[in-house]
């Protein structure tokens, strides 16, 4: 399946989108983690570590992947916010089957993409100013998308009617 990417921009910070279904969106922790880090790893590393975000990451699993591992997650989120844990998104995927962060490699496009859901929250978490930026933005985009999705169906609209004449 082709891989569609997209760029929002807040505050001056460009922010890579990415998608394959036009439903779920994978926007980049790392861009967003720029605003306020000169090493977003650190950073998107920090909010991982917290109790209350693993609670959220295992929510959204639970609502949105019927293949996420609940019994596992229990015994992840029992560490959660111990100053011995530490969170690793390889393990996370690999272990608990989860799938609303993933890193990407690459060095054009490549960091740490959460689903646009965790996204908001990580920016929130951030700075709620500059998450306010990051949605005004991404509503543009949404609103430019439904824009050319309606020209295209009016055109073949249009078309379909031409054919029959």
């Amino acid at each position: 399946m082709k891989t569609i990417k997209e760029t929002i921009h807040a505050q001056g910070i460009e922010i890579g989108i990415y998608t394959t279904d036009f439903e779920n969106e994978f926007i980049s922790l790392t861009d967003i983690a720029r605003y306020r880090s000169s090493d977003p790893r650190i950073t998107i590393h920090s909010w991982l570590r917290s109790r209350d975000i693993v609670e959220f990451l295992g929510l959204w699993e639970c609502l949105h992947n019927p293949d996420f591992k609940r019994s596992e997650f229990d015994t992840f989120k029992t560490d959660a916010g111990t100053n011995a844990f530490t969170f690793s998104i390889k393990n996370w995927n690999e272990q608990l089957c989860g799938k609303g962060i993933i890193t990407k490699s690459g060095r054009y496009g490549g960091g740490i993409f959460a689903h646009s859901d965790i996204a908001l929250e990580f920016a929130s978490w951030l700075s709620p100013e500059f998450k306010l930026y990051i949605i005004k933005d991404y509503k543009r985009l949404k609103s430019d998308e439904n824009s050319r999705l309606s020209l295209n169906w009016n055109l073949n609209r249009e078309l379909t009617k031409l054919n029959y004449k």
